[in-house]
């Protein structure tokens, strides 16, 4: 088992050869010559036996030296991939991870078993805050069970290995405020929704905390459900389904940037934490927007003077090369603040071939990359892209990464779910529609 480990985690033919004699182990290779009925003959070839050591000192050294060989092994991986959460907290390497979509902020489309296993529908009750309620009393019970299973440490081991040195984790407000060793209840004003939300999700984000930097995955906390709902969708846990409440009262807006800060608090001095994102996929005013983006990294900063802070365009207007973004929140002023991209090729390429959306993503994609890069001078990420939309997963991939591979990335979603497999990189990487050495970040 030792030497399954070695090889299979550490894959080091030198580790291999230090423990070419470890097949010895329980073998004496001195055995004591058989005695015979003629004593004067067993006396003779007494002297012609090896010397014969005590019984357990050689397996017993070469155990000492195993182990030796096995910490040596777990104390360089450990520092290597403590090296790769360094240099992607530094900027030295780009961002090239997952988003653990569906964990704590619930899409039907992703985890549909959560509303048919227990009677709820995800058309009539749409995201987290309506399944919540749909489930009433089951809904501890049913949570706690999704949260402890749907993503483990196994995930990050898995990440860890295919050279993946960030995550992107989707939270509701909400979730900070939690009797266990959360921040205490929020001051729920007039329009703040939901108001009876389930707690008991923040010690699994304090493991994935725990897994990320034990395993070189720093962690983006993601803002993807904003009181009221940012756009409507079922992915911000909207109060009803389609209604966006957030820039309708300042409340909302307040209750964001508590939360946030709350976030900030607990997490700023974790060893994996990276940073935020602002808000999801905004449907709302844009100067709210910009103001809140404003007041959102000085609460950030009184906090963590170093990490990332990502701020989304309005999702319907992808745009991030207008005046608008482009003069926005820009260094020195403003340090480490990345400009969000959601570049899919599904929605608004109904009708469009496999051979167009290819074409597109090798010429136009590319062409948009570059003038991004000549006129915004914030660090551009893509933080939501997948295979959908082209039914070769290999071609889609592999078509995306040239272009996308020119800036820091994060694909939509990391685990393997009812969307399928063009939308889980796990099942990339598992079907080699991806290899490791592609993400641009050292193998460990």
């Amino acid at each position: 088992m030792i030497l399954y480990t070695i090889h299979t985690r550490y894959n080091n033919p030198s580790l291999m050869n230090v423990c070419s004699w470890c097949d010895d182990l329980s073998t004496d290779r001195h055995p004591i010559a058989e005695p015979t009925v003629n004593g004067t003959e067993r006396d003779n070839r007494k002297s012609q036996r090896p010397t014969r050591r005590h019984s357990n000192d050689t397996p017993n050294m070469r155990a000492v030296l195993l182990l030796a060989v096995v910490a040596l092994a777990v104390a360089a991986d450990s520092q290597c991939l403590q090296k790769r959460l360094n240099d992607v907290k530094s900027g030295k390497v780009p961002l090239r991870g997952g988003n653990l979509g569906s964990w704590f902020i619930q899409e039907g489309w992703m985890v549909p078993w959560l509303w048919s296993n227990n009677g709820c529908n995800a058309g009539q009750n749409p995201g987290t805050t309506k399944l919540e309620q749909c489930l009433g009393s089951r809904g501890a019970g049913v949570m706690q069970k999704h949260w402890s299973t749907f993503v483990t440490e196994a995930d990050f081991i898995a990440m860890a290995d295919n050279n993946l040195n960030a995550v992107r984790l989707p939270l509701g407000w909400w979730q900070i405020y939690d009797p266990v060793g959360g921040a205490s209840k929020a001051q729920l004003k007039q329009h703040i929704e939901p108001t009876n939300y389930l707690t008991g999700a923040l010690k699994y984000v304090d493991l994935a905390f725990q897994w990320g930097a034990k395993h070189g995955v720093g962690i983006i906390i993601d803002l993807h459900a904003a009181p009221g709902s940012q756009n409507g969708d079922d992915h911000s846990a909207p109060p009803a389904p389609g209604v966006q409440n957030w820039d309708k009262y300042p409340a909302n807006v307040a209750q964001s940037l508590d939360s946030i800060e709350l976030y900030a608090q607990r997490y700023h001095n974790k060893t994996a934490f990276l940073g935020f994102c602002l808000i999801n996929e905004p449907k709302v005013n844009t100067n709210t927007l910009k103001k809140y983006y404003k007041d959102a990294y000085d609460r950030i900063r009184k906090h963590s003077s170093n990490s990332i802070v990502i701020i989304n365009p309005l999702i319907t207007n992808q745009d991030v090369t207008n005046q608008e973004w482009t003069s926005f929140m820009n260094p020195p002023q403003y340090n480490k603040v990345y400009m969000s991209m959601h570049w899919y090729h599904i929605w608004g390429f109904e009708g469009k071939s496999d051979a167009w959306k290819l074409n597109y993503i090798k010429n136009d994609r590319n062409n948009q990359v570059t003038d991004y890069l000549k006129k915004n001078p914030k660090p551009g990420v893509i933080d939501e892209w997948s295979c959908g939309g082209i039914s070769n997963g290999r071609d889609a991939m592999q078509a995306q990464l040239q272009p996308f591979n020119r800036v820091n990335w994060i694909f939509w979603a990391w685990s393997k779910t009812s969307g399928g497999d063009n939308w889980s990189l796990r099942a990339a990487f598992e079907k080699g529609w991806i290899n490791k050495s592609q993400t641009g970040v050292a193998s460990c």
